[in-house]
């Protein structure tokens, strides 16, 4: 057993013995920060620091006895690699025999036994299933303990990197204007408070970025909102003078990031507070005195931040074509290095890939960050759904394989999102044939029309319809909805098999990535963002489509023309045709010649 495979057993017996200190049978350790957030700064992965599983999604249940780990498909590869040794059982969610970690815990606690947690990383919606499925066996709650901390002794700082305002140019839509729009919601809820949590959410009403998580440019943050007053919860020193002073003229007023808690037990009796349960923690609700009243429903602003405005869909347009400069320059480069003989003798890895998009990106006008850890996936690797290359598992490229590559950026004007499977070498008839399977789902879900009131759980069958046919599929959702130079995931839309019934909505930006994944051979994934868009009206009502807004070419030695149809073939056609009349401005005279060579019709 490695040095590094006893550590996280020494620190699963450290927290054993604050358990049984504190009187505690079981100890439940989320992947969350105190907001819900999708990806958490580095103070927040407790849950890592634990188990050494570093994926984005997952949570640790410890007994006295056992520890066991529960992770998604994307990530069931990587997690069997860094348990490996630690003592933790993996369970796979959704494979057939695997409880929740509700139910795991549930087995595992006799009647009167304590469960405990940090309640500021438990969201309400899960407090509650835990209750349901505990209070039957009259299950204690320890809800103040955070026992990571007391054995993280080397914890990193609490994120507080400077905030700053978004101008309207970019925005499409005034402080002012949005915060009258939520009060307007409020009056018709009847609420005389309304309390916001989701970081994205609080950045968008507010028009201000941050830096408190990588990739996604929030500021940690709470909001306490009346009919007189905004108050914004952030760390004091992350609020330049100038910043404090623009947002106190529209009536927004700065408190320190932890005050809210004590903000919310002094609320008056009887007046009620407009909340929503699943982004809220434990801690804040527990805050909320016993007489205010209150009324739980979805955020206000998750739809509006989701409906894009047109001056906001006009500068996404242009982050695209900014994007697609740099990504299409990556690939004429990729294609240069095949004769060279660093690529020939192993020297040029995943990290240098990850690199050299990072220097093409950052040529571009606007351009900010990542908008998530680069996913650069050579042969095998592009199996696992979501790898990212360290020093650690980097590899060089593979001869004669794909390379997946899953990237994206943060712009002034928006946040892109997008993949694409490149062949290097020479590469087999079957490995084409799943390409174009995925190539086929990509356009067939692209050149969908669809009636008002359809939401993406009907669309998904689009994007998997030809490798169904095959007998193949991918084991995650086709599409994610994206924020505005804020998360790349934004809800409340979702193209999905399941559990995705919010219906589309002209402005919703929503990416289309279906995949095939081959244990130990290779992964494809074709990865475009869309806007949701009119198409027409008809007596029967009306109508939408998508425009594709993502700007970079497919791989056509990797395509069998044959197998395409004919709708399939002058989509593909009219697509790259797009994409060199908006590229090509950019582009060296040698880089124009390729991207002719790639975008010609099939």
């Amino acid at each position: 057993m490695g040095m590094t495979e006893n550590i996280y057993r020494q620190r699963i017996e450290a927290l054993r013995g604050l358990m049984k200190e504190n009187g505690i049978h079981a100890y439940l350790i989320v992947s969350n920060d105190f907001h819900a957030s999708e990806y958490v700064g580095d103070y927040f992965k407790c849950r890592a620091y634990m188990s050494g599983f570093t994926g984005s999604a997952g949570t640790l249940a410890v007994t006295l006895e056992e520890a066991a780990l529960w992770t998604d498909g994307r990530y069931f590869l990587q997690a069997e690699d860094q348990l490996a040794g630690t003592g933790i059982l993996l369970q796979k969610m959704g494979e057939p025999g695997v409880p929740t970690f509700v139910e795991w815990t549930a087995s595992r606690l006799e009647a009167g036994q304590t469960l405990g947690y940090d309640g500021r990383t438990i969201g309400g919606g899960l407090a509650d299933t835990l209750h349901k499925a505990l209070d039957p066996k009259y299950i204690r709650f320890m809800e103040t303990e955070d026992l990571v901390g007391k054995i993280w002794t080397d914890r990193p700082a609490f994120p507080a990197a400077p905030i700053w305002t978004l101008e309207e140019k970019y925005t499409g839509r005034s402080r002012k204007d949005k915060l009258e729009g939520l009060r307007r919601h409020m009056a018709g809820c009847r609420a005389d408070r309304t309390l916001i949590a989701g970081l994205d959410d609080i950045a968008w009403l507010f028009n201000i970025r941050g830096g408190d998580i990588d990739f996604n440019p929030v500021p940690m943050a709470y909001t306490l909102i009346d009919f007189d007053k905004a108050v914004l919860y952030v760390s004091e020193e992350a609020v330049s003078s100038d910043v404090r002073q623009e947002l106190a003229e529209d009536g927004v007023e700065i408190r320190p990031y932890f005050t809210v808690y004590e903000d919310l037990r002094e609320l008056p009796e009887y007046s009620s507070l407009l909340l929503d349960r699943s982004s809220c923690n434990v801690a804040l609700l527990a805050a909320v005195p016993a007489g205010v009243g209150i009324i739980s429903q979805g955020n206000w602003t998750v739809r509006e931040k989701a409906v894009k405005n047109s001056v906001e869909a006009a500068n996404i347009r242009r982050a695209h074509i900014r994007d697609g400069v740099a990504v299409t320059k990556l690939l004429y480069w990729l294609d240069q290095i095949l004769d060279t003989v660093d690529y020939k003798e192993g020297r040029i890895t995943e990290l240098d890939v990850a690199a050299r998009l990072l220097e093409l990106r950052g040529q571009q006008d606007g351009f900010l960050d990542q908008s998530f850890a680069p996913i650069i996936a050579a042969g095998s690797h592009g199996a696992i759904v979501h790898y990212d290359p360290d020093e650690e598992s980097n590899i060089p490229l593979v001869h004669d394989s794909f390379l997946l590559m899953d990237t994206g950026a943060q712009y002034l004007q928006g946040t892109t999102d997008i993949t694409r499977t490149a062949v290097l070498g020479t590469v087999t008839e079957e490995m084409k044939e799943h390409y174009t399977a995925v190539l086929r789902g990509n356009l067939d879900l692209a050149g969908a029309v669809f009636c008002k009131g359809c939401s993406g759980v009907k669309l998904d069958t689009l994007a998997r319809l030809p490798l169904w046919e095959l007998g193949l599929d991918f084991n995650h959702g086709t599409g994610h909805g994206v924020g505005y130079l804020l998360n790349v995931h934004e809800g409340p839309q979702r193209i999905a098999m399941a559990g995705s019934n919010v219906p589309f909505v002209p402005g919703m930006v929503t990416s289309d990535e279906p995949g095939l994944y081959l244990a130990g051979r290779y992964g494809i994934r074709l990865e475009n963002l869309m806007l949701c868009v009119p198409a027409f009206t008809t007596e029967q009502g009306e109508f939408y489509r998508f425009e594709t807004l993502t700007m970079v070419p497919f791989d056509r030695r990797a395509i069998l023309t044959d197998r395409l149809s004919e709708k399939e073939k002058q989509q593909l056609n009219a697509y790259h045709a797009a994409v060199y009349e908006n590229i090509s401005p950019y582009l060296t005279l040698e880089e124009c010649v390729w991207l002719r060579d790639m975008t010609a019709p099939v």
